[in-house]
């Protein structure tokens, strides 16, 4: 298993964001962190008191839309086998 440290030796020029270090839960071949988007809402919610939709909509706004190369972050969505 890799620590996110190895990781950022591995591929120095891939892109974590600010504060979401937390979320990381692994990486494709190319060097793309992922991140998980429920630890991606709970980060938020945690550090600035706010409810799911707050979380949300500030993840939405700020994160899933940004693009900032070809190492730019993955986010991973849940899916329900139910």
């Amino acid at each position: 298993m890799t620590t996110l440290d190895e990781w950022a030796e591995l591929f120095p020029d891939a892109i974590v964001f600010d504060g979401l270090e937390k979320a990381a839960v692994g990486y494709t071949e190319n060097g793309n962190l992922i991140l998980d988007y429920e630890k991606i809402i709970q980060i938020f919610m945690d550090e600035n008191d706010w409810d799911r939709q707050e979380a949300e909509e500030w993840s939405s706004y700020n994160v899933e839309c940004l693009h900032v190369g070809e190492l730019s972050p993955i986010i991973l969505y849940p899916i329900s086998h139910e």
